[in-house]
């Protein structure tokens, strides 16, 4: 993780004082990742130091009071719509970092603020969630994408400038060669991943072989050329070679490499960050019924790291090789969606109530998940058909991301 803490201090305050609070806390913060300046007391020092680091992740540690101006003014030239905040319950911290954020926001900027109680005393779950949101945050600002797609990528644009992304678009004649080459030894190991995992008694040697090179391809490809993570146009892709990309994308995701369906990027987005958040996967599915309070999502991958028990099946709508049937450990999960246009984002919680291929109408693997409310708001709601499915309950963590963004944040329900 990349990210810069910038402690903010007003020489009104006694200097042994927050100097002594800095040194408290600066071992905590450095083993979460960051790299902490020297103390900000003026504006001009707050002015330069927001100019050098106008382009990384930034948190204001609020020594003090008296504050609000220096972090304004590091704010000031900063390309994230929104910067991470640190106060404590003394010295007037906390309001400084409140009046911090809230005249950030009247100048259409904002502030994330977490709070310790005292910053000479330990703060480990505050602190825990801040280092993964900052994480979070860090995986998706200025991330290279590689799109493999013959026909340009519409939200490109829209992507790389929220984001201070890259999209790289990949021919399949580009992606053909890399098949053609694809190292036996990642082809062995893909197979002996799949064999741990998934049920192949429905597969072809020849067919499954074919499969296993798009994955070894693919995975080179992105090695090769330094993607943070990569999505593939799949029906075109099934249409020129006769197999799915599904199983290559469930073998990536489970070793770490965030590769997504269809071309999408926002999908792409919130599978990093599903990474991030939970150490885990995500799953990208699609609405597909409605039942009450219950939401059916269904798609024909699942990443290995996510999944319980399964098997290798044919695709669901052309019936070519191959397809992951799979089903999911019980428990809560967090579903998000973002908008095309990179401005929105819905988020829900629901627990699991059963998982598998339900049924022969829908793609291999399906999962019905019990929201707390507002399942059929996803009618209404919906700002793109991709869910991103993560284990457990991240959902204030997405909110706080969202803000540092300038994403408008919808609950289903909510």
């Amino acid at each position: 993780m990349s990210g810069v803490a910038i402690p903010l201090a007003s020489p009104v305050h006694r200097r042994e004082y927050y100097e002594e609070s800095l040194r408290a806390l600066s071992q905590e913060l450095k083993s979460l990742g960051f790299e902490v300046t020297g103390i900000v007391d003026s504006l001009g020092k707050a002015r330069e130091v927001g100019a050098q680091h106008r382009e990384d992740v930034v948190l204001l540690v609020f020594l003090t009071g008296g504050t609000s101006r220096l972090a304004r003014a590091v704010i000031g030239s900063h390309r994230l719509h929104g910067v991470l905040g640190l106060c404590q319950g003394l010295h007037n911290s906390l309001p400084s970092a409140i009046s911090a954020m809230a005249r950030a926001r009247v100048a259409g900027r904002d502030v994330v603020l977490y709070y310790c109680d005292e910053f000479r005393r330990p703060c480990t779950e505050e602190l825990e969630r801040l280092g993964r949101v900052a994480s979070a945050i860090s995986a998706l600002w200025g991330m290279r994408v590689g799109v493999i797609s013959d026909a340009e990528v519409g939200e490109a644009r829209d992507f790389e400038e929220r984001f201070g992304a890259k999209v790289e678009r990949v021919g399949q004649d580009a992606l053909r060669a890399y098949v053609e080459k694809a190292p036996p030894e990642l082809v062995s190991e893909g197979r002996e991943r799949l064999e741990r995992a998934l049920s192949l008694k429905e597969t072809e040697v020849g067919k499954l072989a074919r499969v296993l090179r798009v994955y070894a391809g693919i995975k080179k490809l992105a090695e090769d050329r330094g993607y943070t993570a990569v999505t593939v146009d799949c029906f075109p892709f099934i249409r020129r070679t006769g197999v799915t990309p599904c199983l290559a994308l469930a073998l990536l995701n489970s070793e770490g490499v965030v590769a997504a369906c269809e071309a999408d990027l926002t999908g792409t987005v919130l599978m990093l960050l599903a990474r991030a958040l939970t150490g885990r996967s995500g799953w990208m599915a699609n609405p597909s019924a409605i039942r009450g309070n219950k939401l059916v999502l269904a798609h024909c991958t699942a990443a290995l790291d996510l999944i319980e028990k399964g098997s290798v099946v044919t695709h669901f709508e052309t019936g070519s090789p191959y397809s992951a049937a799979a089903s999911f450990p019980g428990g809560t999960y967090t579903i998000a969606s973002l908008s095309y246009d990179f401005r929105g984002l819905a988020i829900s919680s629901g627990r699991l109530e059963e998982s598998g291929m339900l049924s022969a109408g829908r793609c291999r693997t399906q999962a019905v998940f019990r929201l707390e409310e507002g399942a059929a708001e996803v009618l209404e709601k919906a700002p793109a058909n991709h869910h991103i499915v993560m284990r457990g309950n991240v959902l204030r963590e997405l909110g706080e991301i969202a803000r540092v963004f300038g994403l408008r944040v919808l609950k289903y329900g909510g």
